[in-house]
């Protein structure tokens, strides 16, 4: 009888999970729990989109872990539009990926202008006439 008088007054028995911008506030207090509740939640469509943007898996897990990093650093700056941190994490998410790829394209453009190291001589070789193949294992 009290599970039906439960259900007629809208009580269904669960607690209710706190929406984004209640874990941004308590975020922005210091709870690093709500942050990860925030990463949780969002981390694999993050990942997601940035896998599209960069091609590079790898090169995905470590922005994704920037974006939320830049997330935590900035979560007392940032006030939320909406109930979902889902677009602003979006957007560092773009930035992230074009930082990086304007700092790949910078250093392919260095690599050129670099003088490589002078090839050093093996006496050995000189020697002997002959390259001794090293062990791998």
């Amino acid at each position: 009888m009290t599970r039906e008088l439960s259900r007629r007054l809208g009580h269904c028995g669960c607690v209710e999970a706190p929406n984004d911008a209640e874990l941004w506030r308590r975020g922005c207090d210091g709870d690093s729990a709500a942050v990860g509740e925030l990463f949780r939640r969002h981390a694999q469509a993050i990942f997601m989109f940035l896998v599209r943007r960069t091609g590079d898996r790898e090169l995905a897990e470590d922005l994704t872990s920037t974006v939320f990093l830049e997330a935590w650093r900035k979560r007392a700056e940032i006030r939320l539009s909406g109930e979902s941190a889902l677009p602003w994490l979006y957007g560092v998410a773009l930035n992230c990926s074009r930082n990086s790829r304007r700092s790949l394209r910078r250093n392919r453009a260095a690599l050129p202008r670099g003088r490589a190291p002078p090839a050093r001589r093996d006496r050995a070789v000189e020697w002997t006439g002959c390259q001794v193949l090293k062990r791998t294992t």
